[in-house]
């Protein structure tokens, strides 16, 4: 059995196997497929594709794989300065010529010296994805670094979170090559500055927005036909009326998602005809919406309820033109305020608790009975109340479908 397995192995082409090292640490393929057989062992030296994750490269492991490694192989860095002792400058003189085919860098949490030498060895680099992490306080020329990033030729993807004064100071190109762009705590401003300085943008994405006036942000008519794509998570109180400014300038997009963070007060938020006039004047593209807004019910005197919410979503543009699924679910009785919440499926939330210990699903576009609906729920913290969820009722309640990258438990 055990030398059938091995003629056929023999017989995989080298760019097969090197096609199943990419998914491999570097580690794994170095101080293990390199040591099983001369076959293996030829086709790792052959290899040129490793990605190296300094965060999880013990100390005593560096120096051997350094040897082993030519930098010319290495084509991803993700740099992290995890010990006190341990330096960027210590980390990088391992290596002795410089990443010549470097294509994606990540740094998490660096100071300036170490963003000096990164930048003194790795500014030439044909760099395609950049990703910038830092919550340090005190980091002077973090924007600085950026800026000269974006310089690079062959740059079209980046990556980045800081603090919201940082983000403000970084100097866009007049013409950057980026298609996709992830970037936190951000202004409108800056949203628009990002839009006007990248004509081939085709995704952008902010993890955290404080949406104020946009309409008065915006100078002229121009429009940006490259973008397909767009995110916001929006920490403040959102209206309509910044929406539709910022949509009147992207006719082309096909994919939206909002997520409010805060109570909304602006009824047309949860109105389904409001939306589907907006839709249909300005985004007539748009195949995939997907949003999350947040409301109090008190503040409508009884004149709105979740049901009369939910009935202007189940239109025919809602339910066969465009075949968006949405729901609402209102809190408690006990909650001096009627807090609700309204949303598209499949839920888009960074962390999501279940059974809900605040909301309950009241009413959905569906013409099922809500007991029986699946719940497809993509987050990166999922909470999980174990106690709840031993009660026969609670299990009955929803089938939940998560996408999860953390998760986390409580009795």
């Amino acid at each position: 059995m055990s030398t059938k397995a091995q003629v056929h192995f023999q017989l995989l082409p080298v760019e097969l196997v090197h096609k199943i090292f990419d998914y491999l640490n570097a580690e794994a393929i170095v101080f293990s497929m390199r040591l099983v057989c001369k076959q293996l062992y030829s086709i790792v030296n052959a290899y040129n594709r490793y990605e190296l994750d300094f965060r999880y490269i013990s100390k005593s492991d560096l120096p051997l794989l350094a040897r082993i490694i030519d930098p010319d192989a290495i084509i991803s860095l993700k740099l992290s300065k995890t010990e006190k002792e341990r330096s960027i400058r210590s980390l990088l003189k391992h290596f002795h010529t410089d990443f010549t085919r470097l294509q994606s860098l990540a740094l998490f949490n660096l100071y300036d010296r170490d963003l000096k030498i990164i930048q003194n060895r790795i500014m030439k680099c044909p760099l395609k994805t950049f990703s910038i992490f830092n919550e340090l306080w005190n980091v002077r020329k973090t924007e600085a670094y950026i800026s000269n990033i974006l310089l690079h030729k062959d740059l079209s993807k980046i990556e980045v979170k800081l603090d919201y004064d940082s983000i403000t100071l970084i100097d866009w190109p007049m013409s950057c090559g980026l298609k996709h762009v992830i970037i936190n705590n951000c202004s409108s401003a800056t949203i628009y500055t990002i839009l006007n300085h990248s004509p081939n943008l085709g995704t952008l994405v902010i993890t955290d927005n404080y949406f104020e006036n946009f309409e008065e942000t915006i100078t002229n008519d121009k429009q940006f036909n490259s973008v397909i794509s767009l995110s916001l998570a929006i920490s403040a109180n959102i209206a309509m009326e910044n929406i539709r400014s910022l949509l009147s300038c992207l006719p082309c997009l096909a994919h939206l998602r909002l997520i409010s963070k805060t109570l909304s007060s602006d009824d047309s938020l949860f109105d389904g005809s409001e939306w589907e006039d907006l839709i249909t004047a300005k985004v007539t593209l748009l195949k995939k919406f997907e949003f999350s807004f947040f409301g109090d019910l008190s503040a409508y005197n009884g004149s709105v309820t979740p049901k009369s919410m939910i009935n202007s979503f189940q239109t025919l543009f809602w339910l066969q033109t465009k075949q968006w699924i949405v729901k609402c679910e209102d809190g408690p009785d006990n909650l001096q305020s009627w807090t609700f919440h309204i949303y598209s499926i499949p839920i888009f939330i960074d962390e999501f608790h279940y059974p809900s210990p605040v909301f309950r699903v009241v009413h959905s576009t569906l013409n099922t009975d809500v007991r029986c609906e699946k719940v497809t729920v993509d987050t990166n913290r999922l909470i999980l109340y174990l106690t709840k969820m031993m009660s026969e009722s609670t299990l009955e309640l929803v089938s939940t479908i998560v996408r999860v990258q953390y998760c986390d438990s409580e009795s």
